[in-house]
C-alpha cells in the first residue's frame, strides 16, 4: 500500500479490524484490533501513535480529497419486535439505558446512525399481525407497536437525533392478498390503493408517535415467499405499476419527507430493480435502491447505480446463520462484503 492512493477499506484489506478513537494526546489514540484468524477480538492496543513522517518518506496511505463518492450516512442495525421486546422487559431501567447509550451516543458509544424497523409482524416476532387485520379498513393501527417498538425507538432518538429509521412492510394485511393471508401470495390490483393508504397512514401515525419515519421500502424480499412467516410476492411490474399509480403520488402529496427504496432483497437479481428504474413514471417517485447479502455479489450494488447514478443504494440486511461457517469463515466474508464491499459499490447506509 506503500505510496498509493487509498480507497476506503484499504486499511482492511488484510481483513484485520483496527478500531481506533482520539485520546487527550492528539499523537496518540486508542486502539483495539480484531485479526481474521480470530486470535484477537476486540484486543487492545498499546501505545499506538500517529506521527508526521519525515521529508522524503513515503507513507503508508494517501487519503486524496479531491475524489470523493457516496456521502455515508451511517452505519446500524434492526430493531426488530424480538429485540425490542427484550430490551424493554428484560433489563433493568439502567441497564437500558447503558446499551441504549452504548449503541447510539455519539460521543460515549458506537454512534449507530441507521435503523430498520418492520411494518407489522416479520420472522422476529411472537405472532403474525398486520396494522389493519380489519377487512375493508386500510387505516394503520399501530397500538401492537407502542408497547415495546415505539418507546425504544424514542429512546434512540433521543440518544442520536440524527438517526435515520427505514421501514418495511413483511406483507400487506392479509385481506389485500391473493391467498388471504400474511403467508405467501400476492398483493392483489384491486388493493392496490388500499395498500398505498396503509403504507401512508401507517408513516403519519408513527410520525404523531415521535418516530418520523426516513425511508419506506413497499416489501422485504419481493421475490421470496416464506413457509411459515410473512412474506409476499411483487414483481417489478407489479411494483412499478403499484409505485406510479398509488404509492407515489400519495407518499407526495401526503409524507413528501420521506423517501421511497425498491427491491430490498439480494445481490443475485439486478435486473429486477433495473426493470423498475427503468419505468419512467416510477421512477420519479423512488429515491433509491436496498439490498440484501443472501446470494449474489457485491458488485451488483454498482451494477443498478451506473444505470441510475441519481438513486442511492442502502443496504439493509444481512444476517448469520448455520450458512455462515465457522467465525474466521464468517468474519473474513464479512468484512470483504459487507464492510468494505457494500461502501465501495456506493452505499451510504448500511
Amino acid at each position: 500500500m506503500t505510496g498509493k492512493t487509498c480507497p476506503i477499506g484499504c486499511l482492511l484489506a488484510a481483513l484485520s479490524l483496527l478500531s481506533v478513537s482520539a485520546s487527550a494526546n492528539p499523537a496518540g489514540v486508542e486502539g483495539w484490533l480484531t485479526t481474521a484468524d480470530g486470535s484477537r477480538k476486540l484486543s487492545p492496543m498499546e501505545d499506538v501513535k500517529v506521527v508526521q513522517i519525515a521529508k522524503g518518506q513515503n507513507p503508508d496511505i494517501v487519503i486524496n480529497t479531491q475524489k470523493r463518492f457516496q456521502k455515508i450516512a451511517g452505519f446500524g442495525a434492526s430493531i426488530t419486535d424480538a429485540s425490542a421486546y427484550l430490551i424493554q422487559t428484560k433489563l433493568s431501567e439502567n441497564a437500558r439505558q447503558a446499551l441504549m447509550r452504548e449503541l447510539f451516543s455519539r460521543s460515549a458509544g458506537l454512534g449507530f446512525s441507521v435503523t430498520r424497523i418492520t411494518i407489522g409482524a416479520s420472522d422476529f416476532s411472537q405472532s403474525h399481525y398486520s396494522y389493519a387485520d380489519v377487512p375493508g379498513n386500510p387505516l394503520a393501527d399501530i397500538a401492537p407497536a407502542r408497547t415495546h417498538l415505539i418507546p425504544t425507538l424514542k429512546t434512540m432518538r433521543a440518544i442520536n437525533p440524527q438517526l435515520k429509521i427505514i421501514a418495511t412492510p413483511w406483507s400487506a394485511p392479509a385481506w389485500m392478498k391473493t391467498s388471504g393471508s400474511l403467508i405467501k401470495g400476492r398483493l392483489k390490483p384491486e388493493n392496490y390503493g388500499d395498500f398505498a393508504r396503509y403504507l401512508v397512514s401507517y408513516t403519519i401515525a408513527m410520525r404523531k408517535a415521535g418516530v418520523p419515519i426516513d425511508m419506506l421500502t413497499i416489501q422485504n424480499e419481493p421475490h421470496f415467499e416464506p413457509e411459515n412467516y410473512p412474506g409476499m410476492r411483487v414483481e417489478p411490474a407489479e411494483r412499478a405499476a403499484f409505485i406510479s399509480g398509488h404509492l407515489g403520488p400519495k407518499m407526495r402529496r401526503e409524507i413528501p419527507g420521506t423517501k421511497l427504496l425498491d427491491w430490498d432483497h439480494n445481490w443475485d437479481q439486478p435486473e429486477s430493480p433495473t426493470a423498475v428504474l427503468s419505468d419512467h413514471t416510477a421512477a420519479r417517485y423512488i429515491d433509491g435502491v436496498a439490498w440484501h447479502c443472501y446470494a449474489g455479489e457485491v458488485a451488483a450494488q454498482s451494477l443498478v447505480r451506473d444505470r441510475f447514478p441519481k438513486k442511492e443504494t442502502w443496504f439493509t440486511e444481512c444476517a448469520a446463520g448455520q450458512w455462515s461457517g465457522n467465525w474466521e469463515k464468517a468474519f473474513n466474508w464479512s468484512v470483504r462484503n459487507l464492510i468494505i464491499g457494500t461502501t465501495r459499490n456506493w452505499a451510504k447506509g448500511w
